[in-house]
């Protein structure tokens, strides 16, 4: 699974995927100092999942200043891609 942040034109962020999350997002929470995102899904059972790509300084300023993110999942094997807006929690100084 490869997960990307892309800055949207309009100033949005958002968390692309290239295949399904075990469930939907909760929240999305960013830890500033280490500069990595974990997933909080909704299904309790289901354990975090740290993404550990470490964003640049640029990136890194860009996401501190963001209430929230869409997470965009693009469906394998031809079915359309779905997206939806989940919380960004901010941890850390």
């Amino acid at each position: 699974m490869t997960i990307e942040i892309a800055h949207m034109r309009n100033g949005a962020l958002a968390l692309l995927t290239d295949d399904d999350l075990p469930a939907r997002v909760k929240y999305i929470e960013y830890y500033r100092e280490q500069r990595l995102f974990q997933l909080v899904f909704e299904e309790s059972d289901i354990p975090d999942m740290l993404v550990t790509r470490e964003m640049d300084d640029n990136a890194s300023r860009i996401i501190q200043s963001a209430p929230d993110m869409m997470v965009v999942v693009m469906a394998p094997q031809g079915g359309s891609p779905y997206g939806y807006d989940a919380p960004l929690i901010q941890i850390g100084v």
